[in-house]
């Protein structure tokens, strides 16, 4: 089915290119004033390339930057994931006090344990990938995925080959968000997969998907970068996360929803 979605250009005086060039500041300094006038008198529209502009700062501002890789020089290797009984994992807690034990309880009650990392959780290598890969192609005017959404069956199955994993697409038209298309991305030791999807507001989140063969299980963690936040875990040597420039409880909720479609 054909995911339907308001153009970020309906309406604008300006064309794709402009708008591109304007969002990394390579206009001349006339015709950037130009826009940005334009965009205070449609506050619509302001509202919507403000936050692609703070998502294309928050890119320039990760380090280490984007390292450049080919995908030719991947070794696509058989995955060593096997199916098997996906169960709930929580982090280890002392159960010393009856506030400890309320913590568990609540626990229990969620699919996960959503937490922030502190200084001793180390965060997976794929989290970074997965939070540069989110600002890098989420404010693409054009192109923001290979492969749109009214092809999901062949993006699934291009996908799953090239991970060696089957994958699908969660559903979260329920909690406001069509699925837009996917892409396939370089990460460290084999392609990772972005599927990328968006709402009436033209906000966008994207699911990315990693080998993780040198991370252990993890609870439901939560990391933000310069207000570009994302939820991920580990499951059966494999990372997800959950990326978006929206406020923590709506992205728990779609990450939850994610979960359970991916995992249960």
């Amino acid at each position: 089915m054909s995911t339907s979605y308001n153009s970020p250009t309906e309406g604008l005086p300006f064309d794709a290119d402009q708008m591109e060039l304007w969002l990394t500041a390579r206009l001349p300094d006339t015709q950037q004033r130009h826009i940005d006038d334009w965009l205070r008198h449609h506050p619509q529209h302001l509202r919507y390339w403000q936050a692609l502009q703070q998502d294309q700062r928050a890119l320039a501002q990760l380090q280490p930057p984007l390292e450049q890789r080919f995908l030719d020089d991947y070794d696509l290797k058989p995955s060593q994931a096997t199916p098997s009984a996906r169960r709930l994992r929580l982090p280890v807690m002392p159960i010393f006090s009856g506030f400890a034990l309320g913590c568990l309880c609540t626990a229990l009650a969620l699919p996960f344990w959503t937490t922030t990392p502190s200084v001793q959780v180390q965060q997976p290598a794929f989290v970074q990938s997965a939070m540069q890969a989110h600002a890098l192609y989420s404010v693409e005017v054009r192109h923001p995925v290979e492969v749109g959404g009214g092809e999901q069956a062949h993006l699934l199955t291009w996908l799953s080959k090239r991970l060696d994993r089957p994958l699908s697409a969660p559903d979260l038209s329920t909690l406001g968000f069509e699925l837009l298309g996917g892409r396939l991305l370089p990460a460290a030791d084999s392609p990772a997969a972005q599927l990328m999807y968006q709402d009436a507001g033209g906000e966008r989140i994207t699911l990315y998907i990693a080998a993780a063969a040198n991370s252990q299980p993890s609870s439901f963690l939560f990391s933000e970068h310069r207000g570009l936040s994302t939820f991920y875990w580990v499951d059966s040597h494999w990372g997800y996360s959950l990326s978006g420039r929206i406020d923590r409880a709506r992205l728990s909720q779609l990450s939850n929803q994610v979960y359970q479609a991916l995992m249960l």
